[in-house]
């Protein structure tokens, strides 16, 4: 079997041991995240035998490309469940480290998968037995709609979003924030701002899992709703009048 002559990868990954075929080839995705592929094919993924979705080969994709359509919906249901159910076997906060498929993940969606399909309401999707069945195998939780969405958001608009980043201080002590920049290596330009707690949307210091919930959200709501439909008491979250420095350009 010839190696494919392109190459791809998910920009809201890397997603590590994807099984994946093509018309001519059949692999897994190696330690970067990067999938074969020749001009024109449909890239098909897997987890072990169960079928994520599929999309026409690209240098990048997104996990909302996997309904292989020409729009990327953020509120279609079957990219909303999908993007759930994987990203759900991230152990980060923030997705930095995008997600590594092992014989563990395998063999629980091997057994849970039967009757699992990503083609339901978002909220029958999420109350679906076999659904919690397979995380609480791993001792995992399936990701909440909000937090999803927004890493798909910020991933089609090229930004990396890390959580709680310690920066360092003359003092010897540290500031905690998060850190918005451009997906990719090399340096990035850089806009810095001190907020009440130095997070994009204000809820104060996130200590338990309801308080993620609340600053995803929140996010999610900004970019989503109209300014009128936007409570005051966020309308002008710090994060609001930031360019987004991944369109910037050396010159």
């Amino acid at each position: 079997m010839t190696m494919p002559s392109l190459f791809g990868e998910f920009r809201d990954g890397p997603f590590v041991g994807l099984g994946y075929s093509t018309p001519s080839y059949t692999g897994v995705t190696d330690s970067h995240g990067r999938f074969f592929y020749e001009a024109g094919d449909l890239v098909t993924f897997f987890i072990g035998y169960f079928e994520l979705g599929c999309a026409k080969g690209a240098p990048t994709l997104t996990l909302a490309s996997l309904d292989n359509k020409p729009d990327t919906d953020l509120f279609r249901p079957t990219t909303v469940n999908r993007a759930r159910f994987l990203l759900s076997f991230s152990h980060d906060l923030d997705f930095r480290n995008g997600v590594t498929i092992d014989d563990k993940i395998r063999d629980a969606v091997k057994k849970h998968s039967e009757n699992l399909s990503f083609d339901s309401e978002i909220g029958s999707f999420e109350k679906k037995i076999s659904v919690h069945a397979a995380f609480n195998e791993l001792g995992a939780r399936l990701r909440e709609v909000a937090e999803v969405r927004n890493h798909l958001r910020r991933s089609l608009n090229g930004i990396e979003l890390l959580r709680d980043v310690q920066i360092p201080t003359r003092d010897g002590s540290w500031l905690g924030a998060d850190v918005f920049l451009p997906i990719g290596n090399g340096p990035s330009p850089t806009l810095m701002n001190m907020s009440v707690d130095g997070r994009a949307f204000r809820v104060g210091v996130i200590r338990t899992d309801d308080d993620l919930q609340t600053s995803e959200e929140r996010e999610d709501a900004w970019h989503e709703n109209k300014r009128d439909d936007i409570p005051p008491f966020f309308k002008w979250s710090e994060a609001a009048f930031r360019p987004n420095a991944s369109t910037w350009h050396y010159v």
